[in-house]
C-alpha cells in the first residue's frame, strides 16, 4: 500500500510490501510519482486520482504498473481519500492479479469433455472474476494499549462477529483468530508500534452461527500521525488461497502424469530393444538354419515342411519387427507429426486392408516433442482400436487447426458402441485404450472426446493448445 498526494501525484509513503513488489527502495519510491509507475498517459492517471479523491469511499481500478526491473504487472488498486493531519491524501492498496490470470488459464485446461469445455471455461472465468470482485474491505482502528477497538461491519464479520456486535478491545476482537496464528498477529502489532507499518495474514475460525470453517484474512495499515492508534484495512482472501491451492494441485497432477508417460515411453523402448536383440535375432538365426538344412535334405516331403516352417518363421519375424516399430518412440521431434503420420499410414496400409483417408495440413506443425508424441500415440491407439473392435472398412483421419488449438480426429464406419458417462465407466467396461488416451491428453493440457452410437461408427477427437 502507499499514500499519494492527489494534487501532485507524488508518493508520500509506502509500506515494505510495496517496496518489495515494485523493487525500489523506500527512499527511491518516495521520490517518484504515480505517473512513473502507471502505464497510462499522465493525464489519464491524474483523472483517475481525481476520481478516487472525490469519492466518499474506496474506488477500484485495474492498471498495468511498471516494476524496477522493467517488468509490467497487472494490478488491482483500491484507492480512497484519507485525512492525515491537515492534509487530505489518497490511501491506495495495490493487489498483484497477474497470477490470478495465470491460474484462470491453468484451470481452463482441466476440462476433460470437449463438448462442455467452452461453457466450462466461461464459467471458470466468471467464477474467478466474481471471486476477485467479491473481496470486500473492512476498516478498523485500535489504540496502542489494545483497549479501544473500533471496526466497521465488514471487519466484524470477517473476524467471526455479528455486524451489530459490541467488541471491546483487541483481546475480544482477536478471540476467533486461529490459535496457531495468535503469536504471528501479536508479533505483527509489536513490530507496527516500532516501524509504523502493519502487514499480516492469518486465519479466523468462524463460529457455527456464521457458517463455521476457517477463513484467510489479510490485514494491513500503520500508525496514525499522532502515533497513538494503529489504523488498518482488512480483506477476506480465502477465495484467492483456494484458487492457488487448486492451481498447485493441478500443476502437481500434470507433472506426475507427465513423468509417468515419460517412464512408459522408456519402458516401451526397453521392451522393443529386448525383443529386437533376443527373440527377433533368434528367429532370424533359426530361419537361416532351416534354410541350410533344407538345402541338404533330399526328401521332397520333408523339404516342403521345412519350407513351410521357414515361411512361418519369416512371418513371425515380420510381426516382431512391426511390434518393435510400434513400441519404439517415433522420431516425431525430428520429422514432425504430419510426416510421422504419413509414414505410419504408408506402412499400415501395406499390411491391413482398411481404406484410410487422411486430411493433413500443407506444412508440418511446430510442436513441442511431448505434444507431438502424444498425438502420435493417440493416432496409433485409435487405429489399433479400430482393427481390434470396430469391424470397420473405412477410416477418416484429420489433423487441423481450430482457433488456438490443434485437433486430431479419427472417424470410422464400424460397429460403434454406447459411450459411457465418464472415464471411470470406460475403465469398468474394459475400454482401457480410451482411458490411456485421455490420460495422455490431460497431461499436456488438452481435451479428448469420444462420440459413438451402436451401428453408426465412432469418432475420437483430440484438441491440444497450439502456439502457447
Amino acid at each position: 500500500m502507499w499514500l499519494v498526494d492527489p494534487d501532485t501525484g507524488r508518493i508520500v509513503d509506502a509500506n515494505s510490501a510495496a517496496c518489495d513488489f515494485y523493487g525500489w527502495g523506500r527512499e527511491e519510491l518516495l521520490r517518484m510519482k504515480v505517473t512513473d509507475i502507471n502505464t497510462l498517459p499522465p493525464d489519464q492517471t491524474q483523472a483517475q486520482m481525481e476520481k478516487a479523491h472525490s469519492s466518499p469511499s474506496h474506488v477500484r481500478f485495474h492498471f498495468k504498473h511498471r516494476l524496477a526491473n522493467g517488468e509490467t504487472r497487472d494490478v488491482e488498486v483500491r484507492s480512497g481519500p484519507v485525512r492525515i493531519g491537515e492534509k487530505r491524501l489518497l490511501f491506495s492498496i495495490i493487489f498483484d492479479i497477474s497470477e490470478h490470470k495465470k491460474t484462470q488459464e491453468a484451470l481452463r485446461r482441466q476440462e476433460s469433455s470437449l463438448r462442455e469445455s467452452e461453457a466450462q471455461l466461461r464459467e471458470t472465468a466468471d467464477h474467478l472474476r466474481i471471486a476477485i470482485q467479491a473481496v470486500s474491505l473492512g476498516i478498523w482502528a485500535v489504540d496502542l494499549e489494545g483497549e479501544v477497538f473500533v471496526a466497521d461491519e465488514a471487519t466484524k464479520q470477517m473476524h467471526g462477529f455479528a455486524p451489530d456486535a459490541e467488541v471491546h478491545g483487541w483481546s475480544a476482537a482477536s478471540r476467533h483468530i486461529h490459535p496457531d496464528d495468535q503469536d504471528l498477529v501479536v508479533a505483527a502489532f509489536l513490530k507496527a508500534r516500532e516501524t509504523g507499518v502493519l502487514n499480516m495474514e492469518y486465519r479466523v475460525l468462524l463460529p457455527s452461527e456464521l457458517g463455521g470453517g476457517a477463513r484467510w484474512v489479510y490485514s494491513f495499515g500503520g500508525l496514525d500521525a499522532d502515533r497513538e492508534h494503529i489504523h488498518g484495512v482488512v480483506m477476506d482472501v480465502t477465495e484467492q488461497r483456494q484458487i492457488e491451492a487448486r492451481h498447485r494441485e493441478y500443476t502437481t497432477k500434470m507433472e506426475v502424469q507427465g513423468r509417468l508417460l515419460e517412464q512408459r515411453e522408456m519402458e516401451r523402448k526397453q521392451i522393443a530393444r529386448i525383443l529386437h536383440d533376443g527373440p527377433l535375432q533368434g528367429l532370424i538365426g533359426l530361419m537361416y538354419a532351416m534354410q541350410f538344412t533344407q538345402d541338404s535334405v533330399k526328401d521332397s516331403e520333408l523339404s516342403q515342411k521345412l519350407d513351410q516352417l521357414g515361411e512361418d518363421a519369416k512371418q513371425l519375424v515380420g510381426e516382431l519387427r512391426n511390434l518393435c516399430y510400434e513400441l519404439q518412440p517415433p522420431a516425431v521431434a525430428r520429422f514432425g507429426i504430419k510426416k510421422s503420420i504419413e509414414s505410419y499410414l504408408t506402412d499400415f496400409q501395406q499390411v491391413y486392408s482398411l481404406k484410410i483417408h487422411a486430411e493433413l495440413p500443407d506444412s508440418d506443425c511446430d510442436l513441442p516433442e511431448n505434444i507431438s508424441l502424444t498425438l502420435y500415440r493417440i493416432f496409433q491407439e485409435g487405429l489399433r482400436n479400430i482393427l481390434l473392435h470396430a469391424n470397420a472398412d473405412t477410416v477418416h483421419v484429420r489433423l487441423y487447426y481450430e482457433g488456438d488449438f490443434l485437433a486430431l480426429s479419427i472417424e470410422d464406419n464400424g460397429a460403434g458402441f454406447t459411450v459411457p458417462e465418464n472415464w471411470v465407466e470406460f475403465a469398468r467396461q474394459g475400454r482401457f485404450g480410451f482411458v490411456g488416451m485421455n490420460e495422455r491428453v490431460e497431461a499436456i493440457g488438452g481435451a479428448l472426446a469420444v462420440a459413438s452410437q451402436p451401428g453408426q461408427g465412432t469418432t475420437v477427437q483430440v484438441k491440444v493448445p497450439y502456439g502457447e
